[in-house]
């Protein structure tokens, strides 16, 4: 793994997409350094609306996944304080998540739609931290939520190759509906924030796959049975770390 990434950094697009990633964090810390004023909101998308047309013609696969993760690097930037925990969690966050899509993107990863895959549960996690931390209005909220998810999901499903437009649809509502119906049960108990928003994500992610696989016409018992071992195991180890009273 080590050498992998080696080769990958000496490669020079992986720099000009570090160089992107970096330009982006520190747009987005000078907009919360100058308390977003008009100018400094303006120089930050105005960066992002330039690297967005960089990026190779195809482009459109990640678009969703390009412009939500400005939107909610700004949102979390935004509301909290910067000196806080969360606040430079959101940062390092943004920047990590910016590189890593810049590389799938400019396919410098050899099996991209794994990283892919990874990348989207990383994007998942933060999103749900962000509407776990801040107290939105209940609609809102829900709705908000709501059409993030259903865009997320329809874009893995084009990325992975799923052709059905209407199949894509349906599966996107569905999967969407199903995260709505989870966050409501999650924010009921106390997890705290962040195993909330990994418990979430996690039980997302084995959807998604699972979905994804029927979709491609792979979906196996061994699978199912594989997947749902591996969930209980990490949804035992978070409840166990969580604060629990009566």
């Amino acid at each position: 793994m080590v050498k992998k990434f080696q080769s990958i950094f000496r490669n020079r697009i992986a720099w000009k997409s570090l160089l992107k990633a970096a330009s982006l964090t520190l747009a987005l810390f000078g907009a919360a350094y100058f308390e977003f004023s008009f100018w400094a909101v303006l120089v930050f998308f105005s960066l992002s609306l330039a690297i967005y047309f960089s990026l190779p013609k195809d482009r459109s696969h990640i678009k969703f996944s390009f412009w939500l993760l400005q939107i909610f690097g700004f949102l979390g930037s935004v509301l909290p304080a910067v000196e806080n925990f969360f606040g430079i969690f959101i940062f390092i966050s943004f920047g990590i998540l910016a590189l890593t899509l810049f590389l799938i993107v400019h396919f410098v990863f050899k099996d991209r739609f794994l990283i892919y895959g990874v990348w989207n549960v990383l994007f998942l996690f933060l999103v749900f931290s962000e509407f776990f931390y801040f107290d939105f209005p209940q609609f809102l909220e829900i709705v908000l939520l709501f059409l993030v998810l259903v865009l997320i999901f329809e874009e893995v499903f084009r990325f992975f190759g799923i052709i059905w437009r209407e199949r894509i649809l349906l599966a996107s509502l569905v999967l969407s509906l199903l995260g709505i119906e989870l966050f409501w049960l999650v924010s009921l108990l106390p997890l705290g924030f962040v195993n909330a928003a990994v418990f979430l994500a996690l039980s997302l992610l084995l959807l998604r796959d699972a979905v994804l696989f029927h979709l491609q016409g792979v979906l196996t018992r061994v699978f199912i049975f594989k997947e749902l071992t591996f969930f209980v195991t990490i949804s035992i180890l978070i409840f166990a770390a969580s604060k629990w009273a009566i």
